[in-house]
């Protein structure tokens, strides 16, 4: 009896320092805790940021230059984690996922960060494997596992980075050419954002942007359908009366429709292609879509338009300089409010809730000549102030 006490004793008391040195190759340590501190459980796979200040520390000496031997542990398993450029030297962000879930309010100490082996192998970690989707187009044979590309678009993978050339055909703002990016369920809060950089923009039209489509609360009834298809069917009639009458009863359905006169805005029939156009560009003004979108488009003389939408809020801001290079990026909390932004900067906000449907690129253009280049497409959760867990980083043990 009093051995089983002893025993649930020392079970119970804290670890000593270097108790269960997890690789002896690593010189120090520190142990982290995570702690959740709200009501929902904060799942496993949540992506966590933490910035350390390793030059405070005192970490920065004893490390490889750029923090290379970092090592994060998770109750004796090491898991995948990236360091990146914080805001000053000796300020390292860490880059992890939670490996197992915490309860409301519960504190995960489990974790600690191995550092201090000059000879650790660089890590063989992608930044895929610490957010919700990452792509930097290093891998050609995997645009087409990732992408789901227009066929109308010239797209290529050169030189580290999505190439998207002239259209085959005429495509509008209105109904652009369309690439959609499989990035698996989008979480309700998310931050989406990519490198973008456009060379020969025709003067008179031409644009891309990323768009995040919402899914309608109540889907359109199957007769709906049935109802869109006879009337798209009645855009090329030979009665102009027909004609008029099916892009009326069109514009009135409304966002039930808009999918299927996508469709129709690339038939070889001008007429049709004209009408599907019009009753999209209509249906776009006279309701709010559920879609955020973000990007560039040509504005004239003035060089280029940054261009938002958030519903039907739709900003632009002029834009001098058509060589430069953007991070465009969409940030939407759980709560819906949304900020839009470009190189940081300029933010637009607004705010559209519900649930996310689709992601996908949108191409348009009229003239000849332009090209994007599009680079570092990443989406990963939300993080603010209020949804990030709270950290601490114990003391620094040293090998036993």
């Amino acid at each position: 009896m009093r051995t089983t006490a002893v025993a649930l004793l020392l079970a119970l008391a804290p670890q000593a320092a270097g108790g269960g040195w997890w690789d002896a190759a690593w010189k120090h340590r520190r142990r982290l805790a995570l702690r959740n501190n709200h009501e929902a459980e904060l799942k496993a796979g949540f992506n966590v940021e933490i910035e350390i200040d390793a030059a405070y520390l005192g970490m920065a000496g004893k490390s490889k230059p750029g923090f290379g031997d970092f090592a994060l542990v998770h109750r004796g398993a090491r898991i995948p984690c990236l360091v990146q450029e914080g805001r000053g030297p000796g300020r390292p962000v860490l880059l992890f996922r939670t490996a197992s879930g915490i309860g409301p309010g519960a504190l995960d100490d489990g974790y600690a960060l191995y550092y201090g082996n000059p000879e650790a192998p660089e890590p063989r970690v992608r930044r895929a494997d610490v957010v919700d989707f990452f792509e930097d187009f290093s891998d050609p044979a995997a645009f087409g596992e990732r992408f789901s590309p227009d066929p109308e678009v010239r797209s290529a993978v050169e030189g580290g980075v999505l190439l998207l050339r002239d259209l085959e055909g005429i495509r509008t703002a209105d109904a652009p050419a369309r690439i959609a990016v499989r990035t698996g369920p989008v979480p309700a809060g998310f931050d989406l954002s990519f490198d973008l950089e456009p060379s020969g923009i025709p003067a008179h039209a031409a644009g891309l942007s990323i768009a995040v489509d919402l899914k309608d609360p109540a889907p359109p009834a199957p007769e709906v359908g049935k109802r869109v298809d006879d009337l798209i069917a009645l855009l090329g009639d030979d009665a102009w009366e027909a004609r008029e009458k099916a892009t009326r009863e069109l514009i009135r359905i409304g966002k039930p429709a808009t999918a299927k006169l996508l469709v129709a805005s690339r038939a070889s029939d001008a007429e049709v292609r004209w009408r599907a156009e019009h009753a999209l560009r209509e249906i776009r003004e006279r309701t709010a879509p559920p879609t955020i979108a973000a990007g560039l488009a040509a504005a004239g003389p003035q060089g280029l338009a940054l261009t938002a939408a958030i519903g039907k809020y739709r900003p632009v801001q002029a834009w001098r300089g058509a060589g430069s290079r953007f991070r465009i990026r969409i940030a939407r909390d759980p709560e819906g409010d949304v900020r839009v932004s470009w190189n940081g900067a300029m933010a637009q906000t607004g705010r559209l809730e519900g649930e996310v449907e689709s992601v996908a690129f949108l191409a348009w253009k009229t003239g000849a000549g332009a090209a994007f280049r599009i680079d570092n497409v990443e989406l990963r959760r939300h993080l603010d102030d209020e949804s990030r867990p709270t950290h601490t980083l114990d003391v620094e043990e040293s090998r036993p």
